[in-house]
């Protein structure tokens, strides 16, 4: 008697927990089993290494591909911190690939820099952490309140904050 009164409450629990949970849709996870990935939305990661934080990245939506180690951002904006500076580089850009194994980033088109009072553009952005270097190409153009600068390529060094530029390089002094 008291072994089929468990069974029946066990039942009507799993009854229960069945129909509460049955018409329940998660807009903010999907999973695609083909190739194990999952979309995400509101993303925000922090990365750092030996206690000190590097980069926070957000971005409004992005798929994690389990098979490479990536994430397919959508709207991404990084902030990238710098040692002892008040000031951090923050970019943005419509799309983004962030991979957690190489520990590299590629955003595209429109990027748009921010730091220090200078706007910078470009087409395009990768990023490897190992390097600390921050390189743009295409349509690189750069405002500043003392000069406009514009070329084919750039690239920004996190550490020692330096800015090169190559291809088709001009300045215009303000």
């Amino acid at each position: 008697m008291i072994v089929a009164g468990l069974v029946l409450i066990g039942a009507a629990a799993g009854v229960t927990f069945f129909l509460i949970f049955q018409g329940e849709t998660r807009t903010d996870f999907s999973l695609d089993t083909g190739s194990v990935s999952m979309s995400l939305k509101d993303i925000h990661l922090v990365h750092g290494q030996e206690g000190k934080k590097l980069w926070e990245l957000s971005a409004q939506a992005g798929v994690f591909h389990q098979d490479t180690g990536s994430v397919d951002l959508e709207k991404p904006r990084f902030v990238f911190i710098l040692e002892d500076r008040p000031e951090n580089v923050q970019v943005k850009a419509s799309n983004g690939t962030i991979n957690r194994d190489r520990q590299a980033v590629h955003l595209w088109p429109d990027v748009e820099v921010h730091y220090a009072g200078s706007v910078l553009q470009a087409e395009s952005m990768h990023y490897q952490q190992s390097k600390q270097d921050l390189v743009f190409s295409g349509n690189v153009r750069m405002d500043d309140p003392r000069m406009d600068v514009s070329s084919r390529k750039a690239r920004l060094n996190l550490q020692n904050r330096t800015l090169f530029l190559s291809e088709q390089v001009r300045v215009v002094l303000q």
